[in-house]
């Protein structure tokens, strides 16, 4: 209406003025449209609200994460944040889900992108938009462009018309661990540099009878593989798989070959993890997260290595998978979400995120470039050079998709990546069924 308004007494002074009459107090005469007002603003916490937070931490994880609940709460006296864990992401998917269906969502949840489109498909999910462009609650421009730039491009849905559905929560990559003691054993003096060599390695170690890759079948795993052979997973209309290109056969190609001549063995669990540190296993490929637990296992940082997947081809555009959850907050009511929108920003203020990711808990990422600048940050740098190398890597991550349906796809791709290294499925017919069942998945979206 201010707009309609504006409009009229604009043509009211006009019309006055050609017929030879001047008001004796003119309305205002400004075309430029009222700025809308912010929802966000104009709620407050009058009184306790709690905020119940799904999520998977465990663990001393899970003890520091509480400790910062603690104090956010010592400063918000009528906030309060009851944090659970379920301890596996589809468990938590799941959880969610029928928590939405039945009418009875939690607050706050870890979420990744896709998940979170789910959410915001069945009218579950707030938009962080309002929050973050809030007078009263919101982030400046400078705190903006404080954050990681990768890992809030990655909160934005395009399929949504770039509303952040998320905000970044535990930021990780994926990276190769290298026992160098046995690799120089072998005959090399540094990790596999492309998957040419990954295999000459493992051909050297299967031939003096140690194992090479201790295998984890994940769909990140083959996304951030796919990646490092110059490939997409989806169109960029987010309508169909790209699955049929090049870059997704060389994947399972190479997948047939770790089959074909047992150059890697599957692990559940940390099973690489000891299997690397006992010199049982030359490689292992896992998330950032496993920093810390083979820091304290090799103790002796010339022991092992972290370093980017192997690439396609040699040279200056590597590409690696960058995952970790974020965080979501769900349709409640305003105070609630107002509420957690509160926690959010103080979990990721530069003081905290500092203390939650530079920390031998957990070993995710700094959300702020500024964390890095102060002194215990850089201590932690330097006391902890494999962390500091992850880091580094980070810059060549690529976020997986966000769009709808690609939970399902990412239990498709595990299934044919499984198929292919137990030798029930050629490279070929999985490809040509992943195509298939991925798209499918799509359509029906």
């Amino acid at each position: 209406m201010l707009r309609v308004n504006g409009y009229i007494a604009s043509m009211i002074v006009g019309l006055l003025f050609l017929l030879g009459c001047t008001p004796a107090t003119a309305p205002p005469t400004s075309t430029a449209p009222a700025a809308a007002e912010n929802p966000i603003d104009k709620v407050e916490i009058t009184k306790p609200v709690q905020v119940l937070f799904w999520h998977r931490q465990t663990g001393e994880s899970e003890a520091l994460q509480q400790k910062l609940i603690d104090e956010f709460q010592a400063t918000q006296p009528n906030i309060k944040i009851k944090a659970e864990s379920l301890g596996d992401y589809d468990k938590l998917y799941q959880k969610i889900l029928a928590s939405i269906q039945a009418g009875s969502p939690p607050d706050l949840v870890a979420a990744y992108e896709n998940q979170a489109a789910e959410y915001y498909d069945a009218n579950a999910l707030i938009p962080f938009d309002d929050f973050v462009r809030s007078k009263k609650y919101g982030l400046s421009e400078a705190e903006i462009a404080d954050y990681i730039p990768a890992f809030i491009e990655a909160s934005k849905f395009s399929q949504y018309g770039g509303k952040m559905l998320t905000f970044p929560y535990t930021k990780s990559d994926l990276l190769m661990y290298t026992n160098m003691e046995l690799l120089r054993s072998l005959g090399f003096g540094k990790p596999a540099a492309t998957w040419d060599e990954f295999l000459t390695h493992c051909r050297k170690a299967a031939g003096s009878g140690t194992q090479c890759y201790a295998m984890e079948v994940s769909a990140s795993t083959f996304d951030g593989i796919v990646y490092s052979n110059g490939g997409e997973l989806v169109s960029s209309d987010g309508k169909k798989v790209l699955f049929d290109q090049s870059a997704t056969a060389k994947t399972l190609q190479l997948y047939e070959t770790f089959y074909k001549e047992k150059l890697a063995y599957q692990i559940k669990g940390d099973d690489d993890s000891n299997d690397l540190m006992a010199g049982k296993a030359l490689y292992s490929i896992r998330s950032v997260t496993k920093v810390p637990r083979l820091t304290t296992g090799f103790k002796d940082v010339n022991k092992w290595e972290v370093s980017i997947i192997p690439q396609g081809t040699a040279g200056d555009k590597k590409a690696t998978v960058l995952f970790g959850a974020n965080i979501s907050i769900l349709k409640t009511t305003p105070e609630k979400q107002l509420a957690s929108w509160l926690f959010i920003k103080y979990l990721t203020s530069p003081a905290v995120t500092a203390r939650w990711s530079l920390d031998k808990s957990n070993g995710y990422f700094p959300l702020r470039q500024s964390a890095l600048d102060t002194a215990e940050a850089k201590k932690f740098m330097d006391e902890n050079p494999k962390f500091r190398q992850a880091f580094d890597i980070s810059k060549f991550a690529k976020a997986e998709p966000s769009i709808r349906g690609w939970q399902e796809i990412r239990a498709i791709l595990e299934n044919s990546a499984t198929a292919v290294i137990t030798g029930k499925q050629t490279a070929e017919s999985a490809q040509k069924e992943l195509v298939e069942k991925a798209n499918k998945v799509l359509a029906s979206q």
